[in-house]
């Protein structure tokens, strides 16, 4: 068995939910997202940074409504099954959520691989070094964010990057834009 060199963020990686938060600024505020949405989305709608952050809030209790991304669960089994290491997810999320995030993050694996779930709580605008703390022993790492991967790629890290409209750009050569985590399992050999 090989060392797991990968370790995944959460939201937008393992789990889609922000359409919850679209669904509540809607219901809330009457705003609507365009297609070509930026990550901080408020720019695009009009709204302050803490209205969006107030509903965002609201949704982590909402995990049960989440969408697993499809390929998550059958990528980390491989991934244990290879080298018999708990996947490390590492999140921005506050430490306040931990009970809801933990549920999350057992709805995605469904008690079949080992885990270990680290909180790099050190505010928005820092999670990128907050993430770093725990990403010591890894090569690579999977994140939607590109602030907190290009942060990632300058300390020598790897990132997979999943495609997406608010994530696109990127020229550095340590970050590798994805369409899917298919393609993870598909090359697996990169990491184990």
């Amino acid at each position: 068995m090989g060392k797991c060199g990968v370790a995944f963020d959460l939201d937008g990686v393992l789990v889609n939910w922000f359409f919850l938060v679209e669904s509540a600024l809607e219901y809330t505020y009457g705003v609507k997202f365009g297609e070509n949405r930026s990550y901080d989305c408020w720019e695009d709608i009009g709204l302050l940074e803490e209205q969006v952050w107030e509903q965002i809030r609201e949704c982590y209790g909402r995990w049960q409504e989440y969408e697993v991304e499809p390929y998550a669960e059958e990528l980390l089994c491989k991934l244990y099954e290879k080298t018999g290491d708990p996947i490390r997810i590492v999140t921005a999320r506050p430490v306040w959520s931990a009970s809801d995030t933990y549920a999350c993050v057992n709805n995605v694996v469904r008690g079949k691989v080992p885990h270990v779930l680290c909180f790099a709580d050190g505010g928005y605008e820092s999670c990128g070094n907050g993430k770093l703390l725990y990403l010591k022993d890894y090569s690579w790492f999977v994140d939607d964010r590109l602030s907190t991967a290009e942060i990632l790629a300058e300390d020598g890290k790897y990132v997979f990057v999943p495609k997406r409209k608010y994530n696109e750009g990127s020229k550095n050569n340590r970050i590798v834009y994805i369409d899917n985590l298919k393609w993870l399992i598909n090359n697996i050999g990169l990491f184990v």
